[in-house]
């Protein structure tokens, strides 16, 4: 079983490429009508947008690829365009 690495601090696709580099995440396992195992939580935060701030699987414990993985992540700033 793959070990989870520490993606706070992260930019998400960053996070996700490490996710994916040890193993944790396995694309293209999943099947078309499976779910991905990686959900983000968005919240508002002083930190760069899509910086992930917090990880529900604490790293260094060892996981199932593909086990359900919730990432708690920096909203970007919201635009509104008014015509």
């Amino acid at each position: 079983m793959p070990t989870m690495p520490n993606v706070v601090g992260l930019e998400l696709g960053t996070a996700q490429a490490a996710l994916q580099a040890a193993g944790v995440l396995v694309l293209g396992a999943i099947g078309y009508f499976g779910t991905y195992p990686v959900s983000v939580s968005w919240r508002k935060s002083a930190s760069p947008p899509l910086t992930v701030l917090s990880q529900s699987i604490n790293s260094g414990n060892s996981v199932a690829a593909n086990a359900a993985l919730t990432l708690g992540v920096a909203q970007p700033p919201m635009a509104v365009v008014f015509p």
